[in-house]
Order: C-alpha cells, then structure tokens, then sequence
C-alpha cells in the first residue's frame, strides 16, 4: 500500500479499505464543504505497520470513489487540512508541481490562529516524506514532488 501518493486503484481494493476502516471503527468525519469524508486512522494498527505515524492514505476507484484517510497521530485539528489536501490533489492532471500547488492551496485555508503550529508540523512531515519515498522506492516524479513541498515549507519557516 502507498500511503502519501494518491493512487488510482480498483473498487474492490477501495471498498476493502473502507470496510477494514469501518471495522477498525475509525472516526470517519464528513467534511461538508468539500463534499468527501475521511477516516481518522489509527496509526498503530498492523495494516499501517511501515508507515510513520505522520500518514495521508488517498485511493480513488470508478465506482466506490475517493477514500481519504489521514493519521490520528496528525493533530485533532489538523486533520481536516490534510485530508483536504489529498481531495484538492485528486483532480489535478500530473505534473511536477502537483503536490506543490495543492500546498499552496492547502495554506490558503488554514486559519492564522493555527498557522504557527500547522506549518512546521507540515515541514516536519514533508521532510520525513522525501526519506521514507526515497527508502520505499517510489518514482523519481514523486520524489521531485514531494521534495518541492517540502522546500517551500522549508523557505516559510526560515522567513517567518
């Protein structure tokens, strides 16, 4: 299973994923105004065992949708943003600076009240993302995508 990259997969493998989440009894929240529902994930559980505790699980199938589903250990708080995240991202044709221009889009919601928790917490996972896609080969693209995010985060924080 790839847990950061969006990934385009079967209904049955979507709707399997649903039922072991519902079975897991993962909060599932509806985010109205974007129209999707995530699953609040739990780490520790063995299906996620090689993904760190910082995760967004993103599926789309023909039939049985998108299937969102961002880690508990993303704070309460948080959660909504990254799952937003993975949404915007979906519609996207690829490119290089897909993942990039969702961020981007991503920050433009987030209120200034959280803002100085939820950027280093994004920077801290997008860096620990470039790591875990390079050790569990994924695709140059991917990797280049991911590493862009990351940097941006990286020039928010240092001129902050």
């Amino acid at each position: 299973m790839i847990f950061f990259n969006m990934t385009k997969t079967t209904d049955e493998k979507v709707n399997g994923l649903r039922n072991y989440l519902t079975l897991l009894e993962a909060k599932k929240s509806r985010e109205a105004q974007f129209g999707f529902d995530f699953f609040e994930v739990p780490y520790q559980d063995e299906a996620f065992a090689t993904a760190p505790k910082l995760f967004a699980i993103s599926m789309k199938a023909p039939r049985a949708g998108h299937l969102i589903g961002v880690s508990t250990e993303v704070p309460e708080d948080f959660r909504r943003f990254w799952a937003i995240h993975e949404f915007l991202e979906e519609d996207k044709p690829e490119y290089i600076e897909r993942c990039l221009d969702t961020l981007k889009e991503e920050l433009t919601l987030i209120p200034a009240v959280l803002a100085g928790r939820y950027i280093p917490l994004r920077m801290s996972f997008f860096r620990g993302l470039v790591e875990y896609a390079k050790a569990n080969n994924y695709t140059p693209n991917q990797i280049e995508q991911f590493t862009l995010s990351r940097d941006y985060l990286n020039q928010l924080c240092s001129v902050e």
